[in-house]
């Protein structure tokens, strides 16, 4: 009886298991993507909050002060920065010089790497508190290129689960209360 309880235990706890979330991405999520110069932490230009669509979040224009050729493009796991208008300007050498994705709302930033489709490099990348820092300090471009960033999102712990995973553990749940119940009946009967 024990037996049948610790299996009816051990497939709720599989079925849980099986309905980890899908991978989220920012579609739909609320960012801002500043401008960033000499420094990592001062703001150079910063066009505001935008919401991520199938659209071009950020137009040609949109960071004037810094160099109104970029066009910045978010996509669900993807971030394009493009010289929209062809100027092939050079960045300056500085600490930091570069673009910063914030996540306002919606899923955390968790890894990022270079899209091989890439005509510009950044000479670095990083992660910080769920931000992501693409830095082309001395970086020369050339007219019309994109630099094309991949990332992975996710709740990087707690958050609400979401309804398939909650549909998962009632199922995994009522199973055990079943075999329970048969357990309990089952030794009733026989006493």
């Amino acid at each position: 009886m024990k037996l049948q309880l610790l299996a009816s235990a051990f497939a709720a706890l599989a079925l849980g298991v099986a309905a980890t979330p899908a991978a989220a991405g920012l579609l739909g999520s609320t960012v801002d993507v500043s401008a960033r110069y000499p420094n990592d932490a001062t703001v150079y230009s910063d066009p505001g909050n935008a919401v991520v669509t199938n659209g071009i979040e950020y137009a040609s224009g949109s960071y004037a002060a810094y160099n109104q050729s970029w066009q910045v493009d978010v996509q669900d796991n993807q971030i394009s920065i493009t010289d929209a208008l062809g100027t092939g300007l050079s960045f300056g050498t500085a600490t930091f010089n570069g673009f910063v994705l914030n996540v306002i709302s919606g899923p955390q930033i968790l890894s990022a790497s270079i899209n091989n489709g890439s005509t510009i490099v950044p000479v670095g990348l990083s992660i910080s508190n769920g931000s992501l820092f693409i830095n082309f300090s001395g970086v020369s471009q050339q007219p019309f290129g994109s630099a094309i960033i991949d990332f992975t999102t996710g709740d990087n712990g707690g958050g609400v689960p979401e309804p398939a995973t909650w549909a998962m553990m009632l199922l995994g749940f009522g199973g055990m209360g079943a075999a329970l119940r048969r357990t309990r009946k089952a030794v009733a009967t026989a006493g």
